[in-house]
């Protein structure tokens, strides 16, 4: 049976433990959400956005103190994705977190995920890259939790930057090029001509 792990938060925030090896496969799931459906990994990654799963249960009393953050995040966040992953019944994870509409929540029946995980704490949470590899270690206990948040938050607004950044310019190809023919009617009626703006620069602004 997992337990929690006892570490110094104040010390160790922002450490992260080891866990499964950064760059290899995260294993795969298959859990049932609170509503009863089932949810998988590689339906949560479609998001095509890193997947941060924390590991929790609905008798831990840090886990509890933390979801209304995590419920925050999901409901602000645009760059992660924030799927949790509780066990035991789903009617004692319907009592705990039911009332946390904006993030997943995923039930295992014992262990057999935070195994596969290398988890053997909680509340823990570890990284999952869009492209289902391992993106991080193993996050555990609150302050750790918001660090691992903070960073995976950074490096996605960079990668994001970059994307933007190196991304062709639309249209870039008819620089250059005669513009099209525009006749068009302003507010008093009267025919205004791009032509009649040549010489001159003249930006056209589409409203």
């Amino acid at each position: 049976e997992d337990a929690d792990i006892d570490i110094d938060l104040e010390e160790d925030a922002g450490e992260e433990l080891a866990g499964l090896p950064i760059g290899s496969p995260a294993p795969e799931f298959n859990l049932s959400r609170l509503s009863g459906k089932t949810e998988s990994l590689e339906r949560l990654l479609t998001a095509r956005r890193p997947v941060l799963l924390i590991f929790s249960d609905p008798t831990c009393v840090p886990c509890n103190a933390l979801m209304p953050e995590v419920d925050s995040w999901a409901r602000e966040e645009q760059l992660l994705l924030f799927a949790v992953i509780s066990r035991g019944s789903l009617e004692d994870n319907r009592k705990k977190f039911s009332q946390y509409s904006a993030v997943q929540v995923m039930v295992q029946d014992g262990s057999e995920i935070s195994t596969r995980y290398q988890v053997t704490g909680t509340p823990t949470a570890i990284l999952v890259q869009p492209d289902g590899t391992i993106g991080s270690g193993l996050a555990t206990g609150a302050d750790n939790i918001r660090a691992l948040v903070r960073r995976a938050r950074r490096r996605q607004a960079a990668l994001k930057r970059k994307q933007a950044a190196a991304a062709p310019v639309r249209g870039a190809e008819r620089i250059g090029k005669d513009a099209p023919l525009v006749e068009l009617k302003n507010l008093d009626g009267e025919i205004v001509r791009l032509a009649d703006f040549a010489g001159q620069p003249t930006a056209l602004l589409f409203w």
